[in-house]
């Protein structure tokens, strides 16, 4: 009983991510797959998560990410489309 309880926790969490996180989980898997430094990957991790954060990430694209995140060939075939954003006009 207490392994249903800890995992129903555990969903609702995986549902109440801040936009933050997701963006920080976003820039994780592609830094990761861009370099193997973890210097560099911890670098890049902070500055990409500060030009994402600001931008609402879709669902879809929070979603692939978490889908694909162990291999960096499916996360960029298959989140490329869904993790887009469309940029500002002047």
């Amino acid at each position: 009983m207490r392994l249903v309880v800890v995992s129903f926790v555990l969903g609702l969490a995986a549902c109440n991510t801040p936009p933050e996180q997701e963006a920080r989980d976003l820039c994780t898997v592609i830094c990761k797959c861009a370099t193997a430094s973890p210097t560099r990957i911890e670098l890049c991790v902070e500055e990409c998560t500060e030009d994402i954060a600001p931008l609402s990430l879709p669902d879809a694209c929070v979603e692939c990410v978490y889908q694909y995140s162990q291999s960096c060939g499916d996360f960029e075939a298959h989140c490329e489309a869904a993790c887009d954003q469309p940029q500002p006009q002047p």
